[in-house]
Parts: C-alpha cells; sequence; structure tokens
C-alpha cells in the first residue's frame, strides 16, 4: 500500500446538492453495495468534531481497554471509514471486506448521503456535535493541509463559504440537525464534543448503547486514546493518508486555533 498524495486541490463534486471532496464522491456509487450487519456500530459527526478520538476511545472499549491491541493497526482500518477513498490506499468498503464483527464505522455523511441498509438495519449509532466555531476554524486549518481539498482561500471567505453550507460536507447546521432528529426514531446516541472533553473529578462512564462488555470511565478513556494520537503511534496514520502538510500548515487542526490571521485569543464570529 503506498499512498499517491494529490496536490492539485481538485474541485468539490456535488452529489444531491451537498459538496464533497472529488474523490468521496466517487466512492458513493461502490459504497451502495455496501451491507451493514445488526452489530455494526457507526461513529458519524460533521468533519472535526472529534471523530478520531472517540474512534479511538471505542476501539479501547472494545478491545477491552488493552492499549496493545489498539495499536494493531492505524485508526482507518480499526473503525473504517465508509466513503473514504484516495489514490493508492484500500477504499472504506474494501477495508470493510476484511473486518470482522463486531465491527466499528465512521462517517461524515448527511442523512441524504448515507447508506440505506444503516437504517434498515437499524445499526446502532454514536453521534458527536462540536460548537460551530470551534469546528469552522478546525476545518479551516485542516482544508490548508490535507490538498485533496478544494483551495480555501483566506479564512473570511472560507468563514463565509462555512456559514453558507459551501464546504465539502454541506451545512454544518443541517447535519446535527437532522441527526439530532434522528435520534428520536433510530438507537443514535447524540453526544457533545465539550461534554465529553469536559474533565472531572467525579467518575462518569460513556454509554455504550447495546455493548455486551464492559464500558471504560470517560475521564480514562480519553487520556488512553490521546495516548494513541502521540507522535510515532500507527493509529496517527489516518490524517496522514489525506494530507500533505507542510510547514506552514501547522498542527494546530485538532485544537480549534484561530487562524495567524485573526487576533491572538479571538473567535470568528
Amino acid at each position: 500500500m503506498e499512498l499517491i498524495q494529490d496536490t492539485s486541490r481538485p474541485p468539490a463534486k456535488y452529489v444531491k446538492g451537498i459538496p464533497l471532496i472529488k474523490y468521496f464522491a466517487e466512492a458513493l456509487g461502490p459504497l451502495q453495495s455496501f451491507e451493514a450487519w445488526p452489530d455494526d456500530l457507526l461513529i458519524s459527526t460533521y468533519p472535526k468534531s472529534g471523530t478520531t478520538w472517540v474512534s479511538e476511545i471505542m476501539d479501547l472499549i472494545y478491545q477491552e481497554g488493552d492499549l496493545e491491541k489498539c495499536q494493531r493497526a492505524p485508526v482507518f482500518m480499526r473503525v473504517p471509514f465508509l466513503e473514504f477513498k484516495a489514490p493508492g490506499v484500500p477504499t472504506g468498503v474494501e477495508v470493510l471486506k476484511d473486518t470482522p464483527a463486531p465491527r466499528l464505522l465512521k462517517t461524515h455523511l448527511p442523512l441524504a448521503l448515507l447508506p440505506k441498509t444503516l437504517l434498515d438495519q437499524k445499526v446502532k449509532m454514536i453521534y458527536i456535535a462540536r460548537n460551530a466555531k470551534d469546528v469552522a476554524v478546525s476545518y479551516y486549518h485542516f482544508y490548508r493541509m490535507a490538498k485533496v481539498h478544494p483551495d480555501p482561500g483566506p479564512w473570511d471567505s472560507f468563514l463565509e463559504k462555512f456559514m453558507a453550507g459551501e464546504v465539502c460536507y454541506g451545512s454544518w447546521y443541517q447535519h446535527v440537525r437532522e441527526w439530532w432528529e434522528l435520534s428520536h426514531t433510530h438507537p443514535v446516541l447524540y453526544l457533545f464534543y465539550e461534554d465529553i472533553k469536559e474533565p472531572t473529578d467525579q467518575p462518569s462512564w460513556i454509554p455504550c448503547p447495546g455493548l455486551k462488555r464492559r464500558s471504560v470511565p470517560s475521564a480514562a478513556a480519553p487520556c488512553a486514546a490521546l495516548y494513541l494520537l502521540m507522535p510515532g503511534s500507527a493509529t496517527r496514520a489516518d490524517i496522514h493518508l489525506l494530507c500533505t502538510a507542510s510547514a506552514s500548515s501547522g498542527t494546530t487542526v485538532m485544537k480549534g486555533d484561530c487562524p495567524s490571521s485573526q487576533p491572538k485569543g479571538a473567535r470568528p464570529p
């Protein structure tokens, strides 16, 4: 497996009126033949909302807290990314073929593009919503770093596109709302990024809907997952599949830090 990095910044491709990364849009056709299993668990978020973090937490739970097992492969192999496609790398659908049950899956797709089999099979889902301001800032940094995205342009114009739903995966507002509405009719555990991140001295637990295994303390799981994301860990490989990072791109995509054009400590309106 050898990643062929695309630095051409191809324009977004629209599917049902929703802009997507060109390669991901091309993956939707084969994804229609994907068959969900009743014991699958889907992790869904709008981009830059803690997907990898929660994927690591859930894999840690599935592996009963064994950190060595969680380092068995990059996270994109342990938690297949449904719509993923990049030159020289197995697609999400291809990775799924070799993933044993019970499977953890992830997606950023809005409901209009979600494979119907996931709803028909009543697959259990975890949705994580994050503050829109932090999402916008982190997404801007990621756009700059991951050159499979269209050119983000300056921060001000990117923010306008974000608010208008003209960035890849469309409207943040619609995404978080429609998944909230789905949680009233389907087995969706709707979580907030800020609640998971909140430090606490009291023992609390991350719910594991329908899992016949012991969950781990919410204070411990994020710490363990963050350990897995340290430099040198195989789990970091997923971000580099999409990125041709340069020194000027920075490494703040996970923090929601403001672009350098913004006053220090400021947040976009």
